[in-house]
């Protein structure tokens, strides 16, 4: 992947994506769509060690991650498990409705572009999640927009613990045990539930 309407492509196919992976949440990185592995690789370096340059793919990457949102591609910030994360545009109203109407922290300030600065490195912008992506006035019922959040998720992983969800949207346990029984069948594994896809 090396332009930014690819990766605004796959963005909107999965829905919910980090930026980079994280070993503890189940949804997939755009670093690992960029790189094609989890792999670390984001610097050329001197066989001592001594920093040359970011790779390609982190180059791609970094501009990426500014220019998706500045071009009203993707919305980037700290959404999805309090790591930079990357939410479709179509799915941002069942985000901010699955909270009934109390917007979390997470979901009040998002990336919005870059701005340079006289030297150095450009300065990221950021907006109300609100004003930047003109969210409607009226979003879905937050029953439907957690079951909706929860298969998207579950589909992606293809099976799920009540604490993967949590680990994703920052619900309590109980509430994922409860939304995912509504959408599929669960089998228990040295004490744990696990869901699987249909």
């Amino acid at each position: 992947m090396r332009t930014i309407e690819a990766a605004a492509a796959w963005v909107d196919r999965v829905g919910l994506a980090l930026l980079f992976p994280k070993a503890d949440v189940v949804l997939p990185s755009l670093w690992r769509e960029v790189n094609g592995s989890e792999d670390d690789n984001w610097a050329v370096r001197e066989p001592d060690g001594t920093f040359v340059r970011w790779s390609e793919e982190m180059g791609f990457l970094w501009n990426a991650k500014d220019e998706l949102p500045a071009r009203g591609l993707a919305c980037v910030g700290k959404h999805l498990a309090r790591v930079t994360s990357l939410v479709a545009p179509r799915l941002l109203p069942t985000l901010c409705a699955q909270v009934d109407r109390t917007v979390p922290e997470g979901l009040v300030l998002t990336s919005s572009h870059l701005v340079e600065q006289d030297a150095g490195w450009g300065a990221v912008a950021h907006d109300l999640v609100d004003r930047k992506w003109r969210l409607p006035n009226r979003l879905p019922p937050a029953a439907e927009a957690r079951r909706e959040l929860a298969s998207l998720v579950l589909e992606g992983a293809g099976e799920l613990t009540a604490a993967d969800l949590a680990g994703v949207l920052g619900w309590r346990r109980a509430q994922c045990a409860t939304v995912l029984d509504e959408l599929a069948p669960s089998r228990t594994e040295s004490e744990f539930r696990i869901w699987t896809a249909p």
